[in-house]
């Protein structure tokens, strides 16, 4: 039998989902259970993500052992077997897979940090030309000297480093985790918000924004957002849920109704379980007809 298509793996995994919130319950989620394990041909990382996902649900162990074990079926590679204490707690079974009692984790020896002088890191900074690495020598000159203003002064000389939203965003986690300045924090996360969309990190600039809790310029960065051709809706939909609920429910009911084949469909409903723990709407996205697949 050919291996099945992974967007079928992936769509039977977002179904434990329903199985979470009993949507899917009783014999019901033990039929598609049943039907997953013995009617499917996948690789084995999609039976050890079953499995690894029944231990977390609760309740399914049984299941959670037979995923598991069709997993190793597949491939007996020491990634997969490092699982086996999770789900086989008979020794003779172990011993056959040539598994070992759990050792107790030696304690590391965490060997001592250099210590530099004050001229020492200035001279380091002075050579670096790139933005991470300079912000890096400034974290271990504040761990080294202590959080000090003049230490905070060296960070604005950083910035002629930054050249996209991602690295203002970077710049000002480092101010707050180090310095607790909002003040300048702000000053770079406006920046930051200037330059989005970024090439590469849009939603590390919204985690920046949320974490920091800066509510007007993270609602600023979505109405951004918001105006580009072919937004994230759901993505968007998150950040903005505790800022401006009613239009976070607007741009999850665009996300929802783009959601076209079985997979997304299923996906859209996990997102709006985990955005707005909504199980009534929830339950309605999954009964356009997803569910009638395993009755």
């Amino acid at each position: 039998m050919a291996e099945n298509n992974i967007k079928d793996g992936l769509c039977l995994i977002n179904m434990l989902n329903f199985i979470e919130i009993k949507v899917l319950c009783g014999q019901k989620a033990k039929n598609f259970l049943q039907n997953a394990l013995m009617a499917t041909d996948f690789k084995a990382d999609f039976y050890l993500d079953m499995a690894l996902e029944l231990k977390q649900i609760g309740g399914f162990d049984e299941f959670a052992y037979k995923f598991y074990k069709k997993c190793i079926e597949k491939d007996k590679h020491d990634f997969y077997l490092g699982y086996a204490h999770v789900f086989i707690k008979d020794k003779g079974e172990l011993k056959a897979l040539g598994i070992k009692p759990k050792q107790k984790e030696q304690k590391s020896v965490v060997a001592s940090k250099e210590h530099k002088s004050k001229d020492e890191y200035l001279s380091e900074l002075r050579e670096t030309k790139e933005l991470y690495k300079f912000y890096d020598v400034l974290d271990d000159m504040a761990e080294e000297f202590g959080k000090q203003r003049w230490i905070l002064e060296l960070y604005k000389d950083g910035e002629i480093y930054a050249k996209t939203a991602a690295d203002y965003a970077y710049m000002a986690s480092s101010v707050m985790i180090d310095f607790k300045d909002k003040f300048y924090a702000g000053e770079l996360l406006s920046k930051a918000v200037e330059l989005l969309p970024d090439p590469r990190e849009t939603f590390f600039v919204l985690d920046v924004l949320k974490k920091l809790g800066d509510k007007k310029l993270l609602a600023m960065a979505c109405e951004k957002l918001l105006n580009l051709p072919d937004p994230s809706y759901m993505k968007i939909a998150s950040y903005l849920k505790n800022i401006d609920p009613n239009l976070a429910k607007e741009c999850a009911v665009k996300a929802v109704e783009k959601a076209k084949t079985k997979v997304e469909i299923l996906d859209a409903a996990a997102d709006i379980l985990w955005i707005f723990k909504d199980k009534k709407w929830t339950i309605e996205i999954v009964k356009s007809g997803i569910i009638d697949a395993v009755d």
